[in-house]
């Protein structure tokens, strides 16, 4: 077994990797096997890039097994090395590279410290945004190009294994360089692609719905700065109303709703649902939701409780109607057992706000009642854009 260690270039890292744990937590990694199957297959190379506090650098380590015997010593010797570390990163590794690493050392009677480790898989990171991103695929090679890592080796895991398989026999210099190259390209490559995870924190802060906020007494149509932000909320810094122009020329309104990124995304994202529009660009990101106003419906849960009357189109309480005429009353039924609201309305698709309001009982959108009190809740706003954006990133 041979293992190589080289200092990387001096380059600033595409994610403040800090802000996850301090640097000497954290270990980038990337496994080669001969192939899919972990009872069968081998692990015969391992990259790994971490931070090296003594040297103020980061540095690329490769543990390589000229063959199949020297599995077991490999694994041992990079097992026992990222022991220490308490943050694996790598893409797609939770599907792949860790339980093959387990299995592998199961195999060979060694332990795994790598199960009780926090796992940071950039694969995860990038996945709900793979339409927005308009990416083919969710290949990592895929996501470098299109973010322009400015990686150059293109060859696949399968190409290379096959170049693993020859190596056994003619121990080609030139065929182990080509394999340490690519392993080196993606291992490297994880710590480009960390720009990603801003995907994943604008993600994780839509999480935690919350339909209920703080009056910080501002107007709808203020630019001002947002005060308390609840848990599960993107930081509405603005909001205001517009008037457009529908495809048949038609005045229609909606809500703006812009709010702040806490970590810079690497590449602009675009997306729609419901008529719904969502854009974001570096640190900044708008929110368009259609306003809805005219009549709608509330539906009473307990219309065997109700009486309906078809002069006045809608239904009241039982013990409210009981002296009403009973020629102008019917029994209530789930599709006539209602209220009538002329507001303005913004739309929902769960129960994210009560009550909720329809055009008819069985349209699926929801809408909620937008009051002057959720015009001046810069909070209530704030968990609002978070519900829209999940929602357009779950499509």
């Amino acid at each position: 077994m041979q293992i190589f260690e080289k200092t990387l270039p001096d380059q600033a890292p595409g994610y403040p990797l800090g802000s996850i744990s301090p640097l000497t937590d954290l270990l980038f990694f990337d496994i080669e096997t001969t192939g899919l199957r972990k009872e069968t297959d081998i692990v015969y190379l391992v990259g790994a890039v971490f931070f090296d506090p003594d040297q103020n650098a980061w540095m690329l380590r490769q543990w390589f097994a000229e063959n199949p015997d020297e599995e077991k010593q490999l694994l041992d010797r990079f097992l026992g090395f990222a022991m220490p570390y308490e943050v694996l990163v790598h893409f797609n590794g939770d599907r792949f590279d860790v339980p093959f690493l387990a299995r592998r050392a199961q195999v060979h009677d060694l332990s795994d410290p790598l199960s009780d480790r926090r796992s940071l898989d950039l694969y995860k990171a990038v996945a709900p945004w793979k339409d927005l991103l308009g990416l083919v695929d969710g290949k990592q090679q895929t996501l470098e190009k299109f973010l322009g890592t400015g990686r150059i080796e293109e060859r696949s895991g399968k190409d290379i294994a096959a170049a693993y398989q020859e190596y056994r026999f003619t121990h080609s210099e030139g065929l182990r360089q080509m394999i340490l190259a690519h392993n080196e390209a993606d291992v490297c490559g994880l710590f480009k692609l960390s720009s990603v995870l801003a995907y994943n924190d604008l993600l994780n802060s839509c999480s935690s719905d919350s339909g209920k906020g703080v009056d910080d007494s501002k107007n709808i149509d203020e630019d001002t700065e947002i005060g308390r932000i609840l848990p599960g909320s993107l930081p509405v810094f603005k909001a205001q109303a517009n008037t457009y122009s529908d495809c048949e020329e038609n005045p229609r309104e909606e809500v703006l709703l812009f709010f702040r990124i806490e970590h810079e995304l690497p590449k602009p994202l675009l997306g729609s649902r419901d008529g719904c529009l969502f854009s974001a660009e570096g640190s900044r990101g708008l929110i368009k939701v259609p306003l809805f106003e005219g009549e709608l419906k509330y539906f009473y849960a307990d219309y065997r409780n109700y009486w309906y009357f078809p002069e006045e189109d809608e239904a009241l309480h039982k013990s409210v109607a009981v002296y009403a005429d009973r020629s102008h009353r019917v029994p209530a039924g789930p599709e006539n057992c209602y209220t009538r609201k002329n507001s303005s309305f913004l739309p929902q698709w769960n129960g994210f706000r009560e009550p909720f309001y329809k055009n008819s009982y069985r349209d699926r959108t929801l809408y909620f009642e937008l009051t002057p009190e959720i015009k001046k809740d810069r909070s209530f706003l704030s968990s609002y854009a978070a519900y829209v954006l999940k929602h357009i990133a779950e499509k």
